[in-house]
């Protein structure tokens, strides 16, 4: 009899141990909509990081852009031989080489104001130009003269 107890009080105290586990166990947990509320929050916080890293790529690009334009600015114009050959007007040709894009359009109705006065002292302004273009170039003198302004 007293292994039968004995046998009787074990496997009780394992039930009731058991029992004991899987109540707390569902008790402590997260229900079904606590664990989609999370899920709700995890998916909106991956969202609010997507957005932010797209914003600092775009903020990069934007910088890496203005920092060319930067560096163009210092570099100055470049007006080659070539360039003055070729160019079907030496004021359109200087416009694009020394204005700004943005001002080309207040620019362009003094433009034939520009061409007569240019047309009337081009070969001094080319000679003013390759005056400078001496000036400028080293001394071993590459195939073509640039100059800038």
């Amino acid at each position: 009899m007293d292994l039968l107890t004995s046998a009787v009080i074990l496997v009780a105290c394992v039930s009731v141990g058991l029992c004991g586990i899987i109540i707390s166990g569902r008790r402590v947990g997260a229900s079904k909509h606590t664990r989609a509320y999370v899920k709700d929050i995890q998916q909106d916080l991956n969202y609010v990081k997507e957005q932010k890293n797209n914003e600092i790529k775009e903020l990069r690009h934007e910088t890496l852009r203005l920092k060319g334009i930067i560096n163009k600015g210092k570099q100055g114009a470049t007006i080659t031989d070539t360039d003055m050959k070729n160019a079907n007007g030496i004021g359109e040709m200087l416009m694009q080489k020394l204005i700004p894009n943005k001002y080309h359009e207040i620019v362009k109705p003094l433009l034939p104001k520009a061409e007569a006065y240019l047309a009337q002292n081009q070969e001094q302004i080319i000679e003013q130009i390759k005056s400078i273009n001496n000036k400028n170039q080293p001394k071993t003198g590459p195939a073509q003269t640039t100059t800038t302004l």
